[in-house]
């Protein structure tokens, strides 16, 4: 059996003397004891919460059943390859939009010099700059419909991601230069580019475009660069038909000419997709029926671009490289609306072709079988 003493150490005091045990602390201590117990509670429920991974570092994929070494990714959702973490960011600008919610326009870009602190751009001001530099873009003629390709000859520096960043949020096309190339391969990268703007760090670059440029009737047209640079460049760059702009008139030019983004160019790529899927199958639908016509709604909404890039006359395209499968053929059927034909070509074998002939009731040696009208029918 319990003691006495035992049931006094397990004994909880009464709510009176619990309050008289409070009433003999003081109000400060009290004061601090409930801001310490509202700290807590506050920490506790909104601190950051480090992200989980989906699935173990440790073990990344499995070995999928015949024992050959195949493995498959464990990012999966269901049968189908996870194509992005947030259902909300699936595009990199969409991923810097999510960051500048989360972080409740927190730091984003960083520079510092040697032996200096680092001095922050929040994402309010990255956003901002990247919208006026894109808004320039636009407002000298690029568009993600026509022109649409920014080659960017830098090293890392915020004013790289900031560019980069104007690319994303207007739906163009960076294209990164670099020293290690040559001029010679930088050159055909801005001829097969069409690269009409060229985003330099350092006038050095900026010459080197120029003697790429020079007398070849290339399409570059604007040269903006981020340091400062002499006047003898501008001079040349005139003589070559380019203008030479300094990083920060170009911004000052988005921000006179500042266009907003739209997120229908974001939006609309699931309806875009859905209307192609549906042409699709409307006018796979009449393949099958043995009908094949350029001449359909669907031509007129969604595949006259396509025609148009070969032609808008084609009547049949016959292929006769490496075998196509058909899911393609079927899908230039239905797109260039015409017939497309995949043309094999047969090389008999000497060993197999006479025993196979034999057996038809036409003899002979490989050559007499190659010449015989017979075979050849």
């Amino acid at each position: 059996m319990q003691t006495p003493e035992a049931h006094t150490r397990f004994w909880i005091p009464e709510l009176d003397d619990v309050y008289h045990y409070l009433a003999g602390i003081s109000t400060n201590a009290l004061m601090g004891l409930g801001a310490f117990t509202a700290l807590t509670t506050y920490w506790l429920a909104f601190q950051k919460k480090a992200i989980k991974p989906r699935i173990d570092p440790n073990q990344q994929s499995v070995e999928l059943p015949g024992g050959e070494g195949i493995r498959r990714s464990l990012l999966m959702e269901g049968d189908q390859p996870i194509t992005c973490y947030y259902h909300d960011a699936c595009t990199l600008y969409e991923l810097f939009l999510r960051g500048l919610r989360e972080s409740n326009n927190g730091p984003c870009l960083g520079s510092r010099k040697p032996n200096q602190p680092y001095e922050w751009q929040s994402y309010r001001e990255v956003a901002d700059r990247a919208e006026h530099i894109g808004s320039a873009l636009l407002h000298r003629g690029h568009s993600h419909t026509g022109d649409k390709f920014i080659g960017i000859f830098s090293i890392n520096r915020p004013e790289w991601t900031i560019s980069e960043l104007a690319c994303y949020t207007y739906s163009l096309v960076t294209v990164p230069l670099y020293d290690t190339l040559g001029r010679e391969a930088i050159s055909h990268i801005i001829d097969k580019a069409t690269i009409a703007t060229v985003i330099c760090d350092v006038p050095e670059k900026a010459w080197m475009i120029l003697e790429c440029v020079n007398g070849k009737g290339t399409p570059v047209k604007t040269i903006v660069i981020i340091e400062a640079f002499e006047t003898d460049l501008v001079k040349r760059a005139q003589e070559c038909d380019v203008e030479v702009i300094s990083f920060k008139e170009f911004e000052a030019l988005g921000k006179d000419n500042h266009v907003e983004p739209v997120i229908f160019s974001q939006a609309d790529r699931p309806l875009k997709k859905w209307l192609l899927h549906l042409a699709f199958s409307r006018k796979t639908a009449e393949l099958n029926k043995g009908v094949t016509r350029r001449d359909t709604i669907w031509d007129r909404l969604i595949f006259r671009k396509v025609q148009a890039n070969v032609g808008g006359r084609v009547r049949m395209m016959i292929t006769g490289a490496a075998p196509v499968c058909p899911t393609n053929l079927t899908y230039i059927r239905a797109a260039l609306g015409c017939q497309a034909c995949l043309v094999g070509v047969v090389v008999p074998d000497p060993e197999t072709l006479p025993e196979w002939m034999k057996k038809r009731g036409i003899e002979g040696t490989h050559s007499e079988l190659c010449k015989n009208k017979c075979f050849k029918s």
